[in-house]
């Protein structure tokens, strides 16, 4: 009988992070990664189906807590640059870190449509946080008005962000400012309906 290992999960996620982070998804060895951990190769499948599992946990799980931090940045007391830089800032971070691995996990076969959803799904989440803000300060400033649908326009300004974070062809700063003079302005100036 096997002797049981002690937080086999806990330490599958995080030596499979160091490994991935370090070497990339196709690096990834389920092999190595158990000998790291110092357990049998049949211990990780009690844990997960297969290394894609695995890193879905990991990258999930750092994605919560960066939409977490988003959360707390929306809720501060600051301007709505302020707010949307910050947001900016924590999807930068995230980009860094796991476009890669990212890129490399939906070039496997079998994962193409599972990356679609969890991409489509990731990129709501942040939506949905900027069509709340946006909602905010459209009430806060009754003398301005959106230029487009607030969930529309916050869905093109997180696709931009993602842009801006992977090439980083503008500034955020000067996305902030194209889009304070283009998306919110006076409601005698606003295209008509």
């Amino acid at each position: 009988m096997s002797r049981p290992v002690v937080n086999a999960r806990l330490n599958l996620l995080k030596y499979g992070k160091e490994m991935l982070l370090q070497e990339g998804y196709f690096s990834l060895s389920v092999n190595r990664l158990t000998k790291t951990c110092n357990m049998a190769t049949g211990t990780f499948y009690r844990y997960f189906p297969g290394k894609s599992d695995l890193v879905v946990v990991i990258v999930q799980t750092d994605w919560n807590a960066m939409l977490s931090r988003m959360e707390t940045i929306s809720k501060q007391k600051s301007t709505f640059a302020e707010k949307l830089r910050g947001i900016f800032m924590e999807l930068k971070g995230f980009t860094d870190l796991y476009e890669n691995i990212w890129v490399q996990f939906g070039a496997e076969k079998g994962n193409v449509e599972r990356f679609r959803a969890i991409r489509t799904t990731c990129l709501q989440q942040v939506a949905d946080l900027v069509t709340d803000l946006l909602r905010a300060r459209s009430s806060a400033r009754a003398d301005f008005t959106l230029t487009m649908a607030d969930t529309a326009l916050a869905t093109l300004i997180v696709q931009n962000m993602l842009i801006i974070a992977r090439t980083e062809v503008l500034t955020i700063d000067a996305f902030l400012t194209i889009l304070g003079k283009w998306a919110l302005v006076p409601k005698e100036h606003a295209p008509k309906k």
